[in-house]
């Protein structure tokens, strides 16, 4: 039932009731992706990027593959509006380290070496968060393994 409400938020924008719902259904889940994804966005919506990094490096950790490109055209908040709400009209409130964060998250959804450069581009600046350093490690780690394969399979 949280989780549904959530969605209600999201979809009408009403992006902090929808944070405080998905933090009560993720008490409730734990292990919900579902749940820490949508969570993960909201705070990135709220501009609330060092919130979303400890969840988007569980779900990296726990599976990244999944992630990279699974954006669903029918995905609560969709990729284009999430995009155009960050760097949009509410693009001035955001502080240009919190905007640079928020980018490397939502684009390893749609195009991971872009994403690398933002949350690089975000470390540069917050050299000491730890978070955002094991999310570049891991994705560093998956560009590499995917170019690795795509090698390999050339061979073949």
């Amino acid at each position: 039932m949280t989780e549904m409400l959530a969605n209600y938020y999201l979809m009408n924008h009403k992006f902090e009731a929808a944070v405080a719902e998905l933090e009560t259904a993720l008490i409730n889940c734990p292990n919900s992706l579902s749940i820490k994804r949508k969570l993960m966005l909201g705070y990135v919506i709220t501009d609330r990027s060092d919130e979303a990094l400890p969840l988007l490096s569980s779900m990296v950790e726990d599976d990244l593959p999944s992630l990279v490109g699974n954006f669903d055209s029918d995905e609560v908040c969709p990729f284009s509006i999430l995009h155009e709400i960050i760097t949009g009209t509410h693009k001035s409130a955001r502080s240009a380290e919190n905007l640079t964060k928020s980018l490397g998250i939502i684009w390893l959804f749609q195009d991971v070496p872009k994403s690398l450069i933002y949350l690089e581009q975000a470390y540069a600046n917050d050299t000491k968060n730890v978070s955002l350093l094991k999310v570049i490690n891991m994705v560093r780690g998956y560009i590499k393994e995917s170019r690795s394969s795509v090698s390999q399979s050339s061979y073949t």
